[in-house]
Protein backbone atom coordinates (compact mmCIF):
# COMPACT_ATOMS: atom_id res chain seq x y z
CA UNK A 1 0.00 0.00 0.00
CA UNK A 2 1.68 3.10 -0.70
CA UNK A 3 -0.65 5.27 1.21
CA UNK A 4 0.56 3.33 4.41
CA UNK A 5 4.25 3.45 3.17
CA UNK A 6 3.93 7.52 2.56
CA UNK A 7 2.22 7.57 6.46
CA UNK A 8 4.88 5.22 7.55
CA UNK A 9 7.33 7.67 6.40
CA UNK A 10 5.58 10.86 7.93
CA UNK A 11 5.17 9.30 11.42
CA UNK A 12 8.94 9.06 11.41
CA UNK A 13 9.37 12.30 10.03
CA UNK A 14 7.23 13.97 12.48
CA UNK A 15 8.62 12.17 15.38
CA UNK A 16 12.10 13.09 15.04
CA UNK A 17 10.98 16.42 14.31
CA UNK A 18 8.97 17.20 17.34
CA UNK A 19 11.66 17.32 19.74
CA UNK A 20 13.27 19.74 17.04
CA UNK A 21 10.97 22.43 16.48
CA UNK A 22 10.30 25.49 19.23
CA UNK A 23 7.65 25.25 21.73
CA UNK A 24 4.69 27.25 20.40
CA UNK A 25 4.84 24.78 17.56
CA UNK A 26 4.75 21.41 19.39
CA UNK A 27 1.22 21.22 19.61
CA UNK A 28 0.29 21.55 15.79
CA UNK A 29 2.86 18.60 14.88
CA UNK A 30 1.84 16.21 17.85
CA UNK A 31 -1.80 16.85 16.15
CA UNK A 32 -0.53 15.87 12.69
CA UNK A 33 1.35 13.03 14.30
CA UNK A 34 -1.52 12.00 16.07
CA UNK A 35 -3.39 12.29 13.21
CA UNK A 36 -0.67 10.17 11.51
CA UNK A 37 -0.78 7.25 13.93
CA UNK A 38 -5.06 7.04 13.67
CA UNK A 39 -4.76 6.81 9.90
CA UNK A 40 -2.33 4.24 10.05
CA UNK A 41 -4.26 2.41 12.84
CA UNK A 42 -7.20 2.69 10.06
CA UNK A 43 -5.46 1.37 7.09
CA UNK A 44 -4.10 -1.64 9.00
CA UNK A 45 -7.24 -2.65 10.05
CA UNK A 46 -8.98 -2.45 7.11
CA UNK A 47 -6.23 -4.19 5.45
CA UNK A 48 -5.97 -6.65 8.31
CA UNK A 49 -10.25 -6.85 7.51
CA UNK A 50 -9.88 -7.63 4.06
CA UNK A 51 -7.04 -9.96 4.08
CA UNK A 52 -8.44 -12.44 6.96
CA UNK A 53 -6.07 -14.40 9.21
CA UNK A 54 -4.06 -16.94 8.80
CA UNK A 55 -6.29 -19.81 10.32
CA UNK A 56 -8.89 -18.39 7.63
CA UNK A 57 -6.88 -18.73 4.77
CA UNK A 58 -6.00 -22.31 6.10
CA UNK A 59 -8.92 -23.10 6.50
CA UNK A 60 -10.69 -21.90 3.48
CA UNK A 61 -7.69 -23.75 2.02
CA UNK A 62 -8.52 -27.08 3.24
CA UNK A 63 -12.20 -26.54 2.05
CA UNK A 64 -11.36 -26.13 -1.12
CA UNK A 65 -8.76 -29.05 -1.65
CA UNK A 66 -12.13 -31.19 0.42
CA UNK A 67 -14.42 -29.89 -2.32
CA UNK A 68 -11.76 -30.58 -5.10
CA UNK A 69 -11.07 -34.28 -3.98
CA UNK A 70 -14.52 -35.06 -2.96
CA UNK A 71 -16.13 -34.67 -6.52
Amino acid sequence: MPRLDDLHALRSLLVSTLGEVPPDKRAAVSLELRRTIAEIDELEAAAGEQKGSVLDELTARRAARRTGTAG
